[in-house]
């Protein structure tokens, strides 16, 4: 879903940039396209309808029906909100690599990246569109802060903020809880790649394709969270082998995840948490120790399981310390 504020920042942001043509990579009803069109039409002047021949808009979208009500067409609020700027959509069922293929050249000074959320995918879609970006152009990503969305129960969907927050040029931020930003690409394109290893070294979500990965340069890495029911077996390994099991984190998340692990009938030895202050507490049963105090050479060596919206953060910090994933911990979804 796109916000009102959301395409308010949008709108100010095309308003102010004024490109003759842009890129959008997912589209599902076509209500941000509808909006960013709108934005073009107005840069274009008053009474700008159906005037101006081309294509201003192309967007691109993996399903040819909308993926909330398949009863519409992907893109299809664009003809029912703003029909007069129809002429200027074009809609095509494909991917980053499909836009790469068909715009290269293009030139564009915008493009919007609100497709697949969970990471590396809005990194990679950056990658595959870079051949039809300008220099110093711009690209706005919406959900930069999807896992931390009141409510929401999947605390995967870091996508869009890993390349966000790791992006060391001009940016800015704003929308519906901060949700939406946008980064502006360097006057040497050929710096982007490198710039997007920072993001790209963050815990894998999901696999990318070969033939993605190929096309972009990408090295495969393997993933950094794992399933509950495969977290539960290599959890289940631990334990036979005697390594104390310990839940990162006291918070909600943690608690829940300790009784979780308990109804398996697996022994919880405890909390750790990054705070030494809490070291020494007792929640639910369970003492808390600090974090830094587990040693991996201890004997038995301790075993970490990670969950919650803060998991793929600790799960760069355990490996950063020399902690293997899935060898001394598991971070869960």
């Amino acid at each position: 879903m796109i916000t009102e504020d959301d395409a308010r920042f949008l709108h100010e942001l095309i308003l102010e940039l004024r490109p003759p043509v842009a890129i959008e990579l997912g589209v599902a009803s076509g209500c941000s396209s509808a909006v960013i069109l709108e934005a073009m039409r107005q840069c274009r002047g008053p009474g700008t309808r159906n005037v101006e021949l081309g294509t201003w808009l192309h967007a691109f979208d993996i399903t040819e029906r909308c993926y909330f009500d398949r009863s519409r067409l992907t893109g299809a609020a664009v003809a029912e909100l703003t029909p007069w700027n129809a002429p200027h959509f074009r809609f095509a069922v494909g991917d980053a690599l499909l836009a790469r293929e068909r715009l290269s050249g293009l030139n564009a000074p915008f493009a919007f990246i609100d497709a697949n959320h969970l990471h590396p995918w809005a990194t990679a879609d950056l990658l595959g569109l870079l051949p039809a970006m300008a220099p110093a152009s711009w690209v706005a990503l919406h959900d930069i802060r999807l896992p931390f969305v009141p409510g929401r129960t999947d605390s995967r969907g870091h996508g869009a903020r890993h390349l966000f927050e790791t992006w060391p040029g001009e940016k800015r931020q704003g929308g519906t809880d901060d949700n939406i930003g946008a980064i502006r690409l360097p006057e040497n394109l050929d710096d982007v790649n490198a710039i997007v290893q920072a993001s790209l070294r963050r815990p894998w979500e999901v696999t990318l394709p070969a033939p993605v990965c190929s096309a972009l340069g990408i090295a495969p890495r393997p993933l950094g969270l794992v399933p509950k029911p495969d977290a539960l077996r290599t959890l289940a390994k631990a334990a036979a082998r005697q390594r104390p099991l310990y839940v990162c984190g006291s918070g909600q998340a943690g608690r829940a995840l300790a009784d979780e692990l308990r109804r398996c009938d697996l022994k919880v030895t405890g909390f750790v948490d990054r705070d030494p202050a809490k070291r020494g507490e007792i929640i639910d049963g369970l003492r808390v120790e600090c974090r830094s105090h587990l040693s991996l050479a201890g004997d038995p060596k301790p075993f970490m399981v990670v969950a919650g919206m803060f998991a793929t953060e600790i799960d760069a910090e355990l490996a950063a310390t020399g902690w293997r994933r899935g060898k001394d911990f598991v971070v869960v979804w």
